[in-house]
C-alpha cells in the first residue's frame, strides 16, 4: 500500500474538485475558466488538448514528484519564492511556465 503525503491527497481532492467545477462553469460558458484552460492546454510540453488527459498526466508526474520531494525536501522558508520552487519541480515536466509568475489579461473578460 503506497501512502500518500497529505499534500497529495489535497492536490487530488482538489483536482475532483476542480473538474465538477470545471462542468458547471463550462455549462455557464465562463469565457475566464474558458480562456485559463486554453492557456494550459496550448502551454503543456506535450501538447496535450484533452483536459482530461492533462489531468492525468498532472496526477501522474506530481505523484512521482511528490515522493522524491518527501525523500529529499526543497529548503526555504515557504515564501512566495521558496513555493514558486516547490512549483518548479513538481510540473517542469508538463508546463513551460512551472515556476513562474503568471499574468492574465483581465480587461478581455467581461
Amino acid at each position: 500500500m503506497i501512502l500518500l503525503s497529505k499534500y497529495t491527497q489535497k492536490s487530488l481532492a482538489l483536482q475532483a474538485e476542480d473538474r465538477e467545477n470545471l462542468k458547471r462553469l463550462k455549462e455557464l460558458g465562463d469565457f475566464f475558466v474558458e480562456e485559463y484552460f486554453y492557456e494550459l492546454k496550448l502551454t503543456n510540453k506535450f501538447d496535450i488538448r484533452d483536459l482530461d488527459e492533462l489531468n492525468v498526466l498532472e496526477r501522474d508526474v506530481t505523484f512521482l514528484k511528490d515522493l522524491s520531494l518527501q525523500k529529499n525536501p526543497i529548503k526555504g522558508n515557504f515564501d512566495f519564492e521558496h513555493l514558486k520552487k516547490v512549483h518548479r519541480f513538481l510540473f517542469d515536466d508538463i508546463y513551460y511556465f512551472a515556476g513562474q509568475t503568471r499574468e492574465m489579461n483581465m480587461q478581455s473578460i467581461q
